[in-house]
């Protein structure tokens, strides 16, 4: 089941990933995203994570730049062996099932090297906000911090655009979310198609 529903995100994801005309004003992508902790999250977590989708919209100012907004969500997670793991002033020996969750909300501008050509290299940068839940679950017991810190994303990519048919867009990612008062600064790699 969950290769079929993978196979249906990947093909809408081609099928309106990118608007089919961009001398349009306005650019619609469509991401299945694919992620890599670094930093704080990879020590966290540092399983590939295959759960993913983001949405970008740009408008096109000029033929080589595009401002708009990022939404996204990505999940992150991975079951740990069995062994003995301290919480605030306890140890206890077990299982641990740890996930994160991140809800990127940036503002995004946007260099599109060759417009005019079936293939565009663009590159960007988004600054915005992040919504990150983690949790561990231990047994009976959830442990789980929350925050919004500020976040930085630049982006590097291809859109692919034939004559004929859908455009598709491939892209990567760099997130990187600040220390807040209830969360270690958090960074991870997306892989966008």
């Amino acid at each position: 089941m969950k290769k079929i529903l993978i196979g249906g995100l990947f093909l809408c994801t081609g099928l309106f990933s990118v608007n089919s005309a961009m001398a349009q004003q306005n650019l619609t992508i469509l991401n299945y995203s694919m992620g890599l902790g670094t930093g704080n999250t990879g020590d966290f977590i540092s399983k590939y994570s295959w759960r993913g989708f983001g949405f970008d919209y740009r408008y096109l100012s000029q033929p080589h730049v595009g401002v708009g907004v990022n939404l996204g969500w990505n999940t992150f997670y991975q079951e740990m062996p069995k062994g003995t793991y301290a919480f605030e002033t306890a140890s206890v020996t077990g299982y641990q099932f740890r996930y994160l969750n991140s809800f990127p909300i940036t503002a995004v501008v946007d260099y599109y090297a060759k417009p005019d050509e079936m293939v565009n290299p663009y590159a960007g940068l988004g600054l915005g906000v992040e919504y990150n839940v983690a949790t561990v679950d231990f047994g009976i017991y959830r442990f789980e911090t929350d925050g919004w810190p500020f976040t930085i994303n630049p982006e590097i990519g291809i859109l692919v655009k034939p004559s004929n048919g859908p455009a598709f867009n491939v892209g990567i990612k760099y997130f990187y979310g600040f220390k807040t008062k209830d969360l270690e600064a958090d960074s991870h790699l997306l892989f966008n198609v």
